[in-house]
């Protein structure tokens, strides 16, 4: 069997085991729970940093595209021309040659209107443009910009970039778009994936050029003119109804590499974030792992001193109950007070070895009582069968010395029938035979076999008993009850006494009283009586057959039948005593 150190070290530790398994768990869980809401937090950071460093990407890719278009634009404005027939520009040579000139009668009011500098001369000039003409030599323009120039009327010009190719036409997105709007859009043309901006500007001046020669190409300035300057210089002149469809597009090439490194930094970033969670919840289960093993050594050592400790007590009590011997039954418990958990223990095994002690007493007073017992009519007989054998008797007194031995034989062998009688009620050998039973009739036999010896001692027995008294109970212990219960009254009644026997049945039991004038019980011998061969007043310990164990068989009896007797008595004024049987039986088996 183990011993309970042991089991309470190996109980303990599996609690504290699960207990550092749970809570462990719970860390680990509350920490991944954690990690995962950081990493959440910092994935969308960094997909918040990737989406506006993308879109940083895009609108610089973009910014520059619009600045070229822009530009573009600029210059397109002040390189708006129309062509001439003559070469001159005085308006008095070209009015005297307009006659002889083709086309002359047009180009004429063009003239006119280019030195008068008006609205009209703008509105003349920007309705018949037809050629846009720009350096490409120029930096801006870039090899790689595919560009393209459109007019509402006139012909379009393309960037170096395009070759003989063209950009295709969107007149009607065009069209749609509000002056100085643009758009940004990606295609796929000349087997490129191209990112192009659409742009609609109004037409500004018109220039009017000469076959010969041209205007130098510069960026359009409002401020300045090919004329002399005037002291204020004129408002640029716009007509919407005259506008520049400008496109521009570039290979996006370069902005999607720049995309992709983006994407790869950004991956390589979350991957980053993902190995380092991983790296810190390995780390946190390691070092719960070394703390729960140290916290589970370091307890386990510790529960076992202090079960130690706090099983002491227990060691005490074991070393006290080691100390009893048959010379003494005390509990000698050494130390402080026992603790709460062991003080019943203590309580109950002090009334226990306090009843064994009595227990002891008891089966030493029983072997001296029965010794006394026996030993008397022993001695009785031996006696008798000395005398009648010392000298010759006459044939009468013979006779006489065997009816002396049947006697003392007759009350050994009562002596004897009681004694069997106490042992089988102890051992419970005895069982319950019940079967109707009249209770009234009963008494009645019991009576008539005391009422002789009742008389001898000069008493009056009275029975008194309900017609009828059926009952479902075992005849022989109830006249068992009955009889030693009238034997006792007559052992311990007065000269001329009363005895009153009493019997009833009701719904609860039945009911056995017998009620006496003798001498009584002191209170202090109550308790005692039903002892085996106790006598409150061993004087009246006749030479007959009552050796102190009438009672002790009645009490067994009523026992054995589940049910209780009571007492109650007056010195000098009798004793009643009073038996309640139950008819049914509390158990299956019979008992």
């Amino acid at each position: 069997m183990k011993s309970i150190r042991l089991s309470m070290v190996i109980y303990s530790l599996l609690l504290l085991a699960a207990a550092l398994g749970v809570v462990g768990l719970l860390v680990l869980e509350t920490t991944s729970n954690a990690l995962e809401q950081k990493q959440s937090t910092y994935r969308e950071l960094l997909c918040t940093q990737y989406e506006d460093r993308k879109r940083e990407q895009i609108e610089k890719f973009d910014e520059r595209l619009l600045f070229h278009a822009r530009a573009l634009a600029n210059m397109a404005q002040s390189h708006v021309v129309v062509s001439r027939a003559y070469p001159l520009r005085f308006v008095s040579l070209g009015l005297l040659t307009a006659t002889v000139t083709p086309h002359g009668h047009i180009v004429s009011p063009l003239w006119v209107a280019e030195q008068t500098d008006d609205a009209l001369a703008a509105f003349l000039g920007m309705s018949v443009a037809t050629e846009v003409q720009i350096d490409e030599n120029l930096q801006i323009l870039g090899e790689s910009f595919y560009s393209q120039i459109e007019l509402r009327r006139g012909r379009a010009w393309r960037s170096r970039a395009l070759g003989d190719r063209s950009l295709p036409s969107e007149r009607e997105q065009f069209e749609r778009m509000q002056m100085f709007d643009w758009k940004f859009e990606d295609i796929e043309l000349f087997g490129l994936k191209l990112r192009r901006v659409l742009l609609k500007v109004p037409v500004v001046r018109v220039r009017f050029q000469p076959p010969e020669f041209r205007i130098p190409a510069r960026p359009f300035d409002n401020t300045r003119r090919d004329r002399p300057e005037r002291s204020a210089p004129p408002s640029p002149r716009i007509n919407e109804a005259t506008p520049f469809f400008i496109q521009s597009a570039v290979d996006r090439s370069e902005l999607d590499r720049a995309l992709i490194d983006l994407d790869a930094e950004l991956k390589k970033q979350l991957e980053e974030a993902d190995l380092e969670n991983r790296a810190s919840l390995a780390r946190l289960s390691q070092r719960l792992f070394w703390i729960s093993t140290l916290t589970f050594i370091l307890a386990g050592i510790g529960a076992f001193g202090l079960i130690s400790l706090g099983l002491s007590p227990l060691r005490r009590l074991t070393e006290a109950v080691s100390r009893i011997s048959e010379a003494d039954f005390r509990l000698h418990y050494r130390g402080p007070r026992p603790p709460r958990e062991l003080v019943p223990i203590v309580e109950r095994l002090t009334n226990t070895l306090a009843m064994l002690q009595r227990a002891f007493e008891r089966e030493k007073q029983a072997t001296a009582d029965i010794s006394h017992e026996l030993r008397t009519p022993l001695a009785g007989l031996l006696t008798t069968i000395e005398v009648a054998l010392r000298k010759s008797r006459s044939a009468e007194e013979y006779r006489e010395t065997p009816s002396d031995c049947r006697d003392i034989c007759r009350q050994l062998t009562q002596l004897v029938e009681r004694l069997l009688t106490l042992t089988r009620l102890d051992s419970r050998a005895d069982v319950v035979r019940r079967e109707p039973v009249d209770l009234g009739e009963l008494a009645d036999q019991c009576t008539a076999v005391i009422r002789p010896l009742a008389r001898a001692h000069g008493l009056d027995l009275q029975v008194r008993k309900e017609t009828p008294v059926k009952v479902h109970s075992d005849p022989d212990k109830l006249r068992e009850i009955i009889a030693n219960l009238l034997h006792n009254a007559v052992e311990y009644n007065r000269p001329h006494g009363l005895i009153d026997l009493f019997v009833k049945t009701d719904d609860r039991g039945l009911l056995i009283q017998v009620r006496d004038t003798g001498v009584g019980i002191p209170p202090e011998f109550r308790e005692r009586i039903f002892e085996r061969f106790f006598r409150a007043d061993p004087s009246r310990n006749s030479a007959g057959t009552h050796a102190g164990l009438g009672l002790s068989i009645v009490r067994g009896c009523v026992e054995l039948l589940n049910g209780r007797i009571e007492v109650e008595s007056e010195v000098g004024q009798g004793s009643t005593f009073r038996v309640f049987i139950p008819t049914k039986p509390k158990t299956d088996n019979g008992v």
